[in-house]
């Protein structure tokens, strides 16, 4: 065949290839292979015709042979690149892009293709300057101004990458993925109303575009907009319901609503399409924290640490569970952890603020929120918990000036007018207490601390009636330590005739010996009468009640170890004065309840 012959089937061949009709084009490109085998520019030209049908294996051998029959071909090098990139090697393609520059430095394809390669390789600061060099070249690539905006985001370089984002969205007017880039940009600057904004526009040109729809969703729930927050996760989910990541934010958002539940649905579902995915893990453990569950938290958060050691936020949650558990030496050692990792993070140090104040470390815990609060200041929790630091050290005054500033914020929050409320109690502003008190349960119905702060105030000005019902929130109020759960019915005041009653020991020797001075009205009622107390009263409660059984108590590392058979009724001893002491009169008049 001749020369002519052959430029004219290659001439078809390449109007068949460009209006896209491959079917007819393949057949022509072999009709000259037949003749000339060694072809370069129809070697080539059927090796991109492979590639575009997803034959990459035959693309790159094609395109190879296309190279050793004429390597001077920058497209040829190119085109090799692009292959070789589909296929995921990476560095092999990298290196046929910097081949074809080499035969062309002009060349703004290559430039292009050569930063895609290196920033699929995290190579992020060359890929932008091959990008920059590509839109220098040719001011109107689009797909290089999209690029170059990317990799220069991803380089923190936030202002030099928003012009290349619009440039790209000029060029490429109905495409939404420059204004979702914008919108990122913008939410980086925390610029939100304006990330919104391009959020908005991207679904304008795609009302199903997954990206938009989610991004908007995270602008709506870190605006607050709970509701509309999880319509739009929703939505997402339902255009791609398999997205971990997206699995994952819906459940945080439900989280921020109270739906526990529903958002640990999320977070397990997020870990069945990505078991390795220590946020859902910690998620999931947050979500059973907050459903009173911290023996299952633990090891959620333990899981997460398996995966991503140096995840701080989750040494925090974990820190939280083990609080949770009782074992607040370890709470401890948690919160410094996460601090160690994450010395920015606020959350930590008002956590390990709380725990050493509960360990009675109150200078060390007043530090702590100071941090805090300087890493995130005017915070409503963080000053309410440093007021109670304060609070514990006896600077009431002061205290009560810190929780005033945490209820300017926030007037309704409960926790702070119970705290507000003890604080104006110790200075005896007996009124003002009552006020704190009365607005917190108004807001807060059950919230125990307001309940036994108030009991204990009632108690102070002689209201037993009024008292002791709200004395019994004690145990949840967190200021008792832990309710015990003896294996038989608790005692709540009812005939004692023919019973035998355990009386338990709850808080320290001081509060047992108070307590004592009701075990005689017990003894006097019931059957028999069982006392529990701690090991150094044992003989001293033996003189004074020998008609009761005494003994240490029967509790080891938090578990009961009595028999179900030992008594009929339980009950702790700081419960006994509401059944018998209902008003000051019947306080006994005697000198002594114990024999030396």
């Amino acid at each position: 065949m001749s020369a002519s012959s052959i430029q004219s089937l290659m001439d078809r061949a390449v109007r068949h290839h460009q209006a896209g009709e491959l079917a007819a084009a393949e057949p022509l490109y072999r009709q000259i292979l037949d003749r000339q085998p060694r072809h370069a520019g129809a070697l080539h030209l059927l090796g991109v015709l492979a590639h575009q049908a997803g034959q990459n294996d035959t693309a790159a051998s094609l395109i190879a042979k296309a190279i050793m029959a004429d390597g001077g071909v920058p497209d040829h090098h190119a085109n090799l690149g692009l292959v070789l990139q589909a296929m995921g090697r990476l560095e092999d393609a990298a290196a046929c892009q910097a081949q074809a520059l080499a035969l062309n430095p002009d060349y703004p394809e290559a430039h292009h293709n050569l930063g895609v390669a290196l920033s699929a390789m995290g190579r992020q600061d060359e890929a932008a300057s091959h990008f920059a060099e590509a839109v220098r070249l040719r001011p109107d690539f689009a797909e290089s101004h999209l690029n170059l905006g990317a990799a220069l985001q991803a380089l923190g370089r936030i202002a030099e990458a928003i012009p290349h984002h619009r440039r790209a969205a000029e060029l490429r007017p109905g495409d939404p993925a420059p204004w979702n880039n914008l919108g990122s940009a913008y939410r980086n600057l925390g610029r939100l109303a304006d990330a919104m904004a391009c959020w908005q526009q991207a679904l304008a040109r795609d009302a199903g575009n997954v990206t938009a729809i989610v991004c908007l969703a995270d602008g709506l729930h870190a605006q607050g907009r709970l509701a509309d927050a999880a319509d739009a996760y929703a939505e997402a989910l339902r255009l791609d319901p398999r997205n971990p990541a997206t699995l994952n934010n819906f459940g945080l958002v439900l989280q921020a609503m109270g739906r526990h539940q529903d958002a640990a649905s999320c977070f397990d579902a997020a870990l069945a399409v990505q078991p390795d995915f220590a946020e859902a893990f910690d998620n999931l453990g947050s979500s059973h924290m907050a459903m009173g569950r911290a023996d299952r938290a633990e090891p959620l958060h333990r899981q997460a640490l398996a995966r991503r050691p140096a995840l701080a936020q989750a040494w925090n949650n974990l820190g939280n569970a083990l609080k949770g558990l009782g074992r607040a030496e370890a709470a401890v050692g948690c919160w410094r952890r996460a601090l160690a990792l994450r010395p920015d993070l606020p959350e930590p140090y008002s956590n390990l603020g709380n725990g050493l104040r509960d360990r009675e470390r109150f200078a060390e815990a007043e530090a702590a929120h100071r941090r805090a609060l300087r890493l995130m200041p005017g915070n409503a929790a963080m000053l309410n918990n440093l007021g109670s630091a304060m609070q514990k050290r006896g600077g009431n005054a002061a205290a009560a000036a810190v929780i005033r500033r945490a209820l300017a914020l926030e007037p309704d929050y409960a926790e702070a007018l119970t705290n507000l409320g003890l604080a104006l109690q110790r200075l005896d502003d007996a009124g003002g207490a009552h006020a704190c008190y009365r607005r917190a349960l108004a807001l807060m119905p059950d919230l125990p601390l307001a309940r036994f702060n108030r009991g204990l105030l009632r108690l102070e000005e002689g209201d037993t009636a009024g008292g002791w019902p709200e004395y019994a929130w004690r145990f949840a109020s967190g200021q008792i330590g832990a309710a015990r759960q003896p294996p038989m019915p608790p005692w709540r005041g009812e005939d004692l005739s023919g019973k035998r009653l355990l009386i338990w020991r709850e808080q320290g020797v001081g509060d047992e010996v108070m307590f004592a001075s009701c075990y005689a009205d017990a003894i006097e009622r019931a059957r028999a009468v069982v006392i529990e107390c701690d090991a150094r009263l044992v003989s001293l409660f033996a003189r004074s009640f020998p008609k009761a059984v005494v003994r240490a108590q029967t509790i080891a590392d938090g578990r009961e170890t009595m028999a179900a058979g030992d008594a009929d009724l339980h009950v702790p001893a700081g419960s006994l004065p509401r059944a018998f002491r209902d008003g000051l009169t019947a306080f006994p008049a005697r000198r002594s309840w114990l024999v030396p």
